[in-house]
């Protein structure tokens, strides 16, 4: 967290892009707020660069705990996939052991059928309830913190946070939204400004060739995107450094 006293030296991390960080003060902390930094409502200070508050570690994560947090996911998902993968093996055990992949039912219609996947996946839930219920659990928490761990790696190979690419996306919508408006008055304006020259040119007999017309055209040029942009981008191999600290 940052505090008076090392204050100065997160200012020195890194520089306001204009963008995403300006130049701005702490009403809460009372001092100018380092870029990449934010206050955290509920833990009540600033945090340099910013990542989320993250309620299964009860802290906040930034530059100085990031890397813990990505190995602790990182190895979460490891671990629900070696589970799921030994109960895996468990099952196929008992069910090749017993032979039951041979076995046969009996249907309501009294003939008897081969039995299959579901047969066996209903079968195995009764008989073995709680290791059924471990290899649902450790699935999906698997799957999910797969691609948890995929979406935080994403972000450290582009040195962004996860605060700053939701900013990244808020900031898109917006200029879309103020770019199709834009067009749209800027197509208005053009169309009368068409009409307008071309009253003068009858006017004037036309003189004015289309070349001067167009001149007279008032075009407007399509602004950047601002939420396009990684400015804090150094390549893959500095962004991994950065954030573990290397």
């Amino acid at each position: 967290m940052i505090t008076v006293t090392n204050h100065a030296e997160y200012m020195n991390d890194y520089n306001p892009d204009g963008v995403y960080y300006t130049t701005q003060g702490c009403n809460t902390c009372k001092f100018i707020k380092p870029a990449r930094s934010k206050h955290c409502s509920l833990c009540d200070v600033c945090v340099s660069r910013f990542d989320h508050h993250c309620s299964w570690v009860n802290n906040c994560l930034g530059k100085k705990n990031y890397k813990f947090f990505l190995c602790f996911i990182t190895s979460s998902a490891i671990l629900c996939a070696y589970v799921t993968f030994v109960v895996a093996i468990v099952y196929a055990y008992i069910v090749l052991s017993e032979g039951l992949i041979n076995m046969k039912y009996e249907a309501y219609d009294g003939q008897y059928y081969p039995v299959g996947i579901r047969f066996l996946s209903q079968y195995m839930l009764v008989r073995q309830p709680l290791l059924a219920i471990l290899f649902l659990v450790v699935l999906f928490f698997g799957v999910a913190m797969t691609g948890f761990s995929l979406f935080h790696l994403y972000l450290v190979l582009t040195n962004q946070t996860t605060n700053e690419f939701y900013k990244r996306h808020y900031y898109g919508k917006s200029h879309t939204k103020s770019s199709r408006q834009s067009r749209i008055i800027s197509s208005r304006t053009e169309k009368t400004t068409v009409k307008t020259a071309k009253r003068r040119a009858l006017n004037r007999n036309k003189e004015i060739s289309s070349r001067t017309l167009a001149d007279e055209v008032v075009t407007t040029e399509k602004s950047p995107s601002p939420g396009t942009r990684t400015p804090y981008y150094k390549g893959i191999w500095r962004n991994i450094t950065e954030v573990m600290g290397v």
